[in-house]
């Protein structure tokens, strides 16, 4: 197999020689292109739940990664149902100007919501 196209090394590393490991980009292998990440917080309140939105200048519905955690610190992805035995669901979209992540919550609780978010390159499916 040719040993060409697009390579970049991690600092301290020869591009010519280093392992795949130690390349931050290599053109023979796919990798998701990572255009915004954050954090945003939302309230979510007994019986109600909460919600946060986070702009972007894409023109489109990008794909993304989200993580919600609450003050018990464990983390879930969107989609998340009776999180805890709280029925509580983890909802999150994206559209041409903005991601909106919310809580649909039927738990006795009130608690601060933490999303950590990736926004990436590629259009949402």
């Amino acid at each position: 197999m040719a040993d060409y196209g697009l390579k970049v090394s991690k600092s301290g590393f020869n591009v010519f020689t280093a392992d795949i490991d130690d390349l931050v980009l290599h053109s023979e292998h796919y990798g998701p292109k990572i255009v915004a990440q954050g954090l945003t917080s939302f309230n979510v309140t007994s019986g109600v739940g909460g919600s946060a939105t986070v702009a972007h200048s894409l023109g489109y519905a990008p794909a993304f990664m989200a993580f919600l955690t609450n003050n018990a610190g464990k983390a879930r992805p969107p989609s998340s149902w009776n999180y805890d035995k709280n029925y509580e669901q983890f909802i999150a979209s994206s559209d041409s100007t903005q991601i909106t992540f919310s809580v649909d919550s039927n738990a006795n609780t009130n608690y601060e919501a933490f999303v950590y978010y990736y926004v990436f390159a590629e259009v949402g499916q």
